[in-house]
């Protein structure tokens, strides 16, 4: 199996996010009208940066499978 080189792999993931909230963009869109109105989930958007950033911390682990 041939490797990605990083351009290839930051185009292959940005067509799968584009891709993925085209399709689901009702979906977010009524999550984060409950994230806006309900003090209970205003945490929420923390959590694609946490995310982002645990990814990015783990990146070479990840790689590496």
């Amino acid at each position: 199996m041939s490797q990605f080189k990083p351009v290839q792999f930051y185009l292959l993931l940005s067509a799968v996010l584009l891709g993925c909230s085209f399709v689901f963009w009702p979906t977010l869109q009524s999550m984060e009208k409950i994230w806006q109105d309900c003090d209970t989930y205003t945490h929420c958007y923390l959590i694609p940066l946490i995310s982002a950033w645990l990814l990015y911390d783990r990146r070479e682990l990840i790689t590496a499978m």
